[in-house]
């Protein structure tokens, strides 16, 4: 059975969809998003004001 989508967010656009356990860490779920090409692109050369992290469910880069 496939895990549910979880939302990867940068300034609340939608970057990422991924299936994620729902035991995951927040450690392990911030790592997960900050590793995903479509993040690293859109917060290269950017400032990250915080990560707002609500495991399973979404991960928010907000950029400062």
């Amino acid at each position: 059975m496939s895990q549910p989508l979880r939302v990867i967010q940068v300034n609340g656009k939608i970057k990422e969809r991924l299936e994620i356990s729902p035991n995951i860490t927040e450690d392990e779920m911030r790592d997960l998003a900050m590793s995903q090409a479509s993040v690293i692109e859109a917060i290269t050369g950017q400032t990250i004001k915080v990560v707002v992290v609500k495991p399973p469910k979404l991960v928010n880069i907000v950029l400062g």
